[in-house]
Protein backbone atom coordinates (compact mmCIF):
# COMPACT_ATOMS: atom_id res chain seq x y z
CA UNK A 1 0.00 0.00 0.00
CA UNK A 2 1.27 3.28 -0.91
CA UNK A 3 1.36 6.17 1.40
CA UNK A 4 1.34 9.62 0.23
CA UNK A 5 3.70 12.43 1.69
CA UNK A 6 1.06 14.24 3.45
CA UNK A 7 -0.13 11.08 6.04
CA UNK A 8 3.42 10.91 6.29
CA UNK A 9 4.03 13.87 7.64
CA UNK A 10 0.42 14.16 9.34
CA UNK A 11 1.73 10.76 11.04
CA UNK A 12 5.24 12.34 12.08
CA UNK A 13 3.11 15.70 13.63
CA UNK A 14 0.63 13.59 15.37
CA UNK A 15 3.94 10.97 16.90
CA UNK A 16 5.19 14.58 18.03
CA UNK A 17 1.95 15.37 19.44
CA UNK A 18 1.90 12.77 21.69
CA UNK A 19 4.99 11.90 22.53
CA UNK A 20 5.01 16.07 23.62
CA UNK A 21 1.86 15.17 25.71
CA UNK A 22 3.30 12.17 27.41
CA UNK A 23 6.43 14.34 28.55
CA UNK A 24 4.10 17.46 29.30
CA UNK A 25 7.28 19.59 29.98
CA UNK A 26 8.25 22.39 26.61
CA UNK A 27 11.30 22.61 28.33
CA UNK A 28 12.29 18.83 27.14
CA UNK A 29 10.20 18.49 24.18
CA UNK A 30 7.76 21.38 22.92
CA UNK A 31 4.90 20.49 21.03
CA UNK A 32 4.15 21.62 17.47
CA UNK A 33 1.96 24.79 18.37
CA UNK A 34 4.74 26.44 20.80
CA UNK A 35 7.06 25.23 17.72
CA UNK A 36 4.87 27.02 15.96
CA UNK A 37 4.30 30.31 18.03
CA UNK A 38 8.01 30.28 18.62
CA UNK A 39 8.89 30.19 14.50
CA UNK A 40 6.48 33.13 13.61
CA UNK A 41 8.05 35.24 16.40
CA UNK A 42 11.68 34.45 14.77
CA UNK A 43 10.23 35.30 11.23
CA UNK A 44 8.63 38.71 12.48
CA UNK A 45 11.95 39.76 13.49
CA UNK A 46 14.13 41.59 10.44
CA UNK A 47 17.20 39.95 12.09
CA UNK A 48 16.37 36.79 11.90
CA UNK A 49 16.34 37.43 7.89
CA UNK A 50 20.50 38.32 8.51
CA UNK A 51 21.28 35.55 10.13
CA UNK A 52 19.96 32.94 7.80
CA UNK A 53 21.07 35.28 4.95
CA UNK A 54 24.50 34.96 6.30
CA UNK A 55 24.74 31.51 7.04
CA UNK A 56 23.39 30.50 3.77
CA UNK A 57 26.34 32.64 2.12
CA UNK A 58 29.10 30.89 4.33
CA UNK A 59 26.98 27.40 3.02
CA UNK A 60 27.46 28.46 -0.43
CA UNK A 61 30.92 29.24 -0.38
CA UNK A 62 32.07 26.22 0.93
CA UNK A 63 30.11 24.38 -1.49
CA UNK A 64 31.58 26.65 -3.83
CA UNK A 65 34.93 25.81 -3.50
CA UNK A 66 34.40 22.36 -2.87
CA UNK A 67 32.93 22.00 -6.21
CA UNK A 68 35.68 23.83 -7.90
CA UNK A 69 38.82 22.08 -5.60
CA UNK A 70 37.29 18.53 -5.62
CA UNK A 71 36.07 18.45 -9.38
CA UNK A 72 39.36 19.26 -10.29
CA UNK A 73 41.57 16.65 -7.96
CA UNK A 74 39.12 14.43 -8.87
CA UNK A 75 39.74 15.10 -12.87
CA UNK A 76 43.49 14.56 -12.48
CA UNK A 77 42.98 12.03 -10.15
CA UNK A 78 40.91 10.24 -12.94
CA UNK A 79 43.32 11.09 -15.96
CA UNK A 80 46.72 10.11 -13.99
CA UNK A 81 46.66 7.10 -11.94
CA UNK A 82 49.69 7.83 -10.17
CA UNK A 83 48.91 10.99 -9.20
CA UNK A 84 45.48 9.59 -7.75
CA UNK A 85 47.56 7.12 -6.09
CA UNK A 86 49.30 10.43 -4.41
CA UNK A 87 46.57 11.76 -3.39
CA UNK A 88 44.39 8.97 -2.07
CA UNK A 89 45.57 9.60 1.31
CA UNK A 90 44.40 13.05 1.71
CA UNK A 91 40.91 11.86 0.39
CA UNK A 92 40.74 9.06 3.04
CA UNK A 93 41.96 11.54 5.47
CA UNK A 94 38.93 13.97 4.71
CA UNK A 95 36.90 11.15 4.66
CA UNK A 96 37.62 9.64 7.87
CA UNK A 97 38.94 12.57 10.45
CA UNK A 98 36.10 13.57 12.78
CA UNK A 99 34.31 17.34 12.32
CA UNK A 100 35.00 18.54 15.52
CA UNK A 101 38.57 17.84 15.31
CA UNK A 102 38.78 19.72 12.00
CA UNK A 103 36.56 22.65 13.52
CA UNK A 104 39.19 22.73 16.63
CA UNK A 105 42.15 23.61 14.40
CA UNK A 106 39.93 25.96 11.97
CA UNK A 107 39.28 27.78 15.08
CA UNK A 108 43.41 28.33 15.98
CA UNK A 109 43.95 29.15 12.24
CA UNK A 110 40.88 31.49 10.77
CA UNK A 111 39.01 32.59 13.94
CA UNK A 112 35.19 31.94 14.36
CA UNK A 113 34.21 33.95 11.00
CA UNK A 114 36.17 31.81 8.73
CA UNK A 115 35.50 28.33 10.71
CA UNK A 116 31.76 27.15 8.80
CA UNK A 117 33.34 27.61 5.19
CA UNK A 118 36.09 26.12 6.15
CA UNK A 119 35.03 23.00 7.14
CA UNK A 120 31.71 23.03 4.74
CA UNK A 121 34.38 23.10 2.03
CA UNK A 122 36.58 19.88 4.00
CA UNK A 123 33.27 18.28 4.70
CA UNK A 124 31.91 18.04 0.72
CA UNK A 125 34.91 18.22 -1.22
CA UNK A 126 35.64 14.45 -0.82
CA UNK A 127 32.59 14.06 -2.38
CA UNK A 128 33.10 16.24 -5.73
CA UNK A 129 36.45 14.75 -5.83
CA UNK A 130 34.54 11.12 -5.94
CA UNK A 131 31.96 12.45 -8.56
CA UNK A 132 34.67 13.89 -10.90
CA UNK A 133 37.05 10.94 -10.79
CA UNK A 134 33.74 8.65 -11.35
CA UNK A 135 32.96 10.36 -14.03
CA UNK A 136 36.83 10.44 -16.08
CA UNK A 137 36.72 6.22 -15.38
CA UNK A 138 33.19 6.18 -17.28
CA UNK A 139 34.31 8.69 -20.04
CA UNK A 140 34.21 6.36 -23.51
CA UNK A 141 37.95 5.57 -24.26
CA UNK A 142 37.56 5.51 -27.61
CA UNK A 143 37.73 9.39 -27.87
CA UNK A 144 39.84 9.85 -24.97
CA UNK A 145 42.24 8.11 -27.21
CA UNK A 146 41.29 10.69 -30.01
CA UNK A 147 42.41 13.50 -27.62
CA UNK A 148 45.54 11.89 -27.15
CA UNK A 149 46.15 11.48 -30.76
CA UNK A 150 45.74 14.95 -31.54
CA UNK A 151 47.59 16.23 -28.31
CA UNK A 152 44.80 18.24 -27.06
CA UNK A 153 46.00 20.21 -23.57
CA UNK A 154 44.25 19.97 -20.71
CA UNK A 155 42.43 22.89 -20.43
CA UNK A 156 41.25 21.85 -24.27
CA UNK A 157 40.24 18.52 -23.13
CA UNK A 158 38.46 20.17 -20.11
CA UNK A 159 36.74 22.18 -21.75
CA UNK A 160 35.60 20.02 -25.14
CA UNK A 161 34.72 17.35 -23.13
CA UNK A 162 35.10 16.23 -19.31
CA UNK A 163 33.38 19.17 -18.26
CA UNK A 164 30.34 18.47 -20.42
CA UNK A 165 30.55 15.19 -19.42
CA UNK A 166 30.86 15.10 -16.19
CA UNK A 167 27.96 18.07 -15.60
CA UNK A 168 25.53 15.35 -14.68
CA UNK A 169 27.72 13.49 -11.96
CA UNK A 170 28.73 17.08 -10.52
CA UNK A 171 24.91 17.96 -10.28
CA UNK A 172 24.07 15.08 -8.20
CA UNK A 173 26.95 15.01 -6.02
CA UNK A 174 25.86 19.00 -5.30
CA UNK A 175 22.52 17.39 -4.52
CA UNK A 176 24.30 14.99 -2.07
CA UNK A 177 26.54 17.61 -0.37
CA UNK A 178 23.88 20.08 0.25
CA UNK A 179 22.38 18.46 3.79
CA UNK A 180 25.84 17.64 4.83
CA UNK A 181 26.60 21.14 4.04
CA UNK A 182 24.07 22.60 6.11
CA UNK A 183 25.01 20.33 8.80
CA UNK A 184 28.42 20.53 8.85
CA UNK A 185 28.30 24.69 8.75
CA UNK A 186 26.01 24.77 11.77
CA UNK A 187 27.88 22.40 13.87
CA UNK A 188 30.93 25.02 12.81
CA UNK A 189 28.80 28.10 13.89
CA UNK A 190 27.81 26.68 17.57
CA UNK A 191 31.01 25.32 18.29
CA UNK A 192 32.98 28.32 17.13
CA UNK A 193 30.36 31.07 18.47
CA UNK A 194 30.06 32.38 14.94
CA UNK A 195 28.61 35.86 14.85
CA UNK A 196 25.55 36.40 12.79
CA UNK A 197 24.49 32.62 12.02
CA UNK A 198 21.43 30.19 12.17
CA UNK A 199 24.04 27.88 14.44
CA UNK A 200 24.54 31.07 17.21
CA UNK A 201 20.85 31.50 17.64
CA UNK A 202 20.32 27.56 17.90
CA UNK A 203 22.99 28.10 20.78
CA UNK A 204 21.32 31.00 22.31
CA UNK A 205 18.33 28.97 22.16
CA UNK A 206 19.96 26.13 23.87
CA UNK A 207 21.66 28.60 26.63
CA UNK A 208 18.88 30.39 27.53
CA UNK A 209 16.53 26.87 27.69
CA UNK A 210 14.78 27.92 24.98
CA UNK A 211 13.89 24.90 23.36
CA UNK A 212 10.85 25.64 21.25
CA UNK A 213 13.07 28.32 19.55
CA UNK A 214 15.62 25.65 18.91
CA UNK A 215 13.25 23.79 17.27
CA UNK A 216 12.19 26.32 15.31
CA UNK A 217 15.09 27.54 14.16
CA UNK A 218 15.96 23.79 12.94
CA UNK A 219 13.08 24.06 11.02
CA UNK A 220 14.15 26.88 9.32
CA UNK A 221 17.31 25.14 8.51
CA UNK A 222 15.66 22.37 7.21
CA UNK A 223 13.66 24.58 4.70
CA UNK A 224 17.05 26.24 3.38
CA UNK A 225 18.60 23.13 2.97
CA UNK A 226 15.23 21.26 0.89
CA UNK A 227 14.86 24.55 -1.05
CA UNK A 228 18.38 24.23 -2.66
CA UNK A 229 18.25 20.87 -2.78
CA UNK A 230 15.20 20.79 -4.57
CA UNK A 231 16.76 23.74 -7.11
CA UNK A 232 19.50 21.50 -7.91
CA UNK A 233 17.81 18.49 -8.13
CA UNK A 234 15.45 20.02 -10.71
CA UNK A 235 18.64 21.00 -12.48
CA UNK A 236 20.06 17.65 -12.95
CA UNK A 237 16.60 16.64 -13.73
CA UNK A 238 16.14 18.87 -16.99
CA UNK A 239 19.74 18.07 -17.77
Amino acid sequence: MRISKFWAWFFFFLLWEVSALLVHNSLFLPNPRETLEALIHILQKGESYTFLLYSALRVLLGLGGALILGSLLGFISGMKKEIGILLMPLESLLKTVPVVSFIMLALLWLGSRGVPIFITFLMTMPIFWSAAEESVLKADVKLLEMMDVFKLSFRKKMKAFYLPWAKQYLLLAFRQSVGLAWKAAVAAEVLSFTPLSIGRKIQESKTFLETADLFAWTFLLLVLSYLLERLVGREAKEY
